[in-house]
């Protein structure tokens, strides 16, 4: 099953939903939580990135994408 993405968004653009969201960091892609506020560190896998409790560095950039429509 293919999911449905949203284009790539600019890193100064914010997510408007809390969520796990695909991220291009340059070599790969790489996955992320947004928690409203901050991003948190990131993991190879969305289920791995839920988890994440450790804030990521705010100096940290990179082109995002969510899921076009709920699972």
């Amino acid at each position: 099953m293919s999911r449905r993405l949203t284009p790539w968004f600019p890193a100064s653009t914010k997510p408007a939903r809390i969520g796990v969201y695909e991220v291009d960091v340059g070599r790969h892609l790489w996955w992320r939580f947004w928690d409203g506020k901050n991003w948190r560190n990131g993991a190879t896998t969305a289920e791995k990135a839920a988890r994440s409790e450790s804030i990521l560095l705010s100096y940290w950039k990179a082109p995002w994408r969510g899921l076009a429509r709920k699972p």
